[in-house]
């Protein structure tokens, strides 16, 4: 990889999102080199993003190209008078947000940008990022003003490699709840979980998955308009996923996740009141823990954290809110 002298960064006004799908191919080629990358790194979640949230004050892509290949790209809502960029991000659900660039020049990538501005903000950053350690280091050596303004928490749990041996390792309380919760589902002639690969059937099957989430009703009536719009774009690409529990011919539960690369996203889980002494959610959520350890995922993040197994015990991740003031 060329240094960083010989890269140019360009600077893009972004009116609308079309300018996002003009660059689609070389920014999933980008992904595809950087060994972390995630789905909320993709022209599909950000251009979904731009397109329902807009910015306040003007939208700017900033590219930067290593011998005429995309290396780098973030995308900033910027306040050209006042020089203050912030990441674009929805208002729900909290997710990760990072920048996107080759290994070898995240760093300078990072400081190019910073250096344009006088204030930057970027929210949901988890603080194991390493752009999070290269923000605070240039902070430190430029001696430019870091500040956590925010903090939120989410949960992963790291795939098992086999399931049942996993099941019988963490023993106690939570392997009571699942053990009972697997006899108790024998009770049924029929019980299957379904993947809905169509995307208008997806679409039309948001309805169950909504009508019966947990979480307050103007977020979730939010949240679904978010989810309809990237169906479209994310199904067909096979990383937005809709997992049903269907108990003799009728839906009790509903997962919707991101599959992408070695890891899968949990966006939503809801279900039914219990029948029988059922917890529906419990034995979906385990059926696709044991689908994700046959298929080789490596790690399972939720978004927003559940309790529906906060019996077991996951790996919290700190989400983080940064402002860095230059000038």
């Amino acid at each position: 990889m060329a240094s960083i002298k010989d890269t140019s960064l360009g600077v893009m006004g972004l009116e609308d999102s079309e300018k996002i799908w003009e660059i689609e191919k070389e920014w999933n080629n980008l992904l595809t080199k950087i060994p972390n990358s995630h789905p909320f790194m993709t022209p599909y979640w950000i251009g979904v993003t731009f397109d329902l949230y807009g910015v306040i004050h003007d939208g700017k892509i900033y590219a930067l190209e290593v011998d005429r290949e995309l290396a780098g790209i973030a995308l900033l809502d910027v306040d050209m008078e006042n020089k203050r960029g912030k990441t674009l991000s929805p208002r729900y659900p909290h997710y990760f947000n990072e920048f996107i660039a080759y290994h070898e020049i995240r760093e300078e990538f990072v400081e190019e940008i910073l250096s344009a501005l006088d204030v930057f903000i970027i929210t949901q950053i988890p603080e194991s990022s390493p752009y999070y350690w290269i923000m605070k280091k240039l902070a430190e050596n430029k001696k430019y003003s870091i500040n956590i303004t925010g903090q939120r928490n989410l949960k992963s749990l790291i795939i098992p490699e086999n399931v049942e041996k996993w099941l019988y390792k963490i023993k106690g309380k939570a392997s009571r709840i699942i053990t009972s919760t697997l006899k108790r589902a024998k009770r049924f002639e029929e019980i299957e979980t379904k993947r809905i690969e169509d995307v208008s059937e997806l679409v039309d099957r948001l309805v169950f998955l909504f009508n019966n989430s947990s979480h307050s009703k103007s977020s979730i009536l939010e949240f679904k308009t978010f989810v309809e719009n990237l169906a479209y774009l994310m199904v067909p690409q096979g990383i937005l996923k809709l997992i049903e529990l269907v108990v003799e011919g009728w839906t009790l539960a509903s997962i919707l996740a991101l599959e992408y690369r070695d890891r899968a996203y949990l966006l939503e889980l809801s279900s039914i009141t219990h029948i029988k002494d059922f917890d529906a959610s419990i034995y979906l959520l385990f059926k696709y823990i044991e689908y994700l350890s046959n298929m080789g995922f490596k790690e399972l993040f939720f978004f927003p954290p559940t309790s529906t197994m906060d019996f077991i015990n996951f790996k919290n991740i700190k989400l983080l809110d940064i402002t860095i003031t230059t000038g």
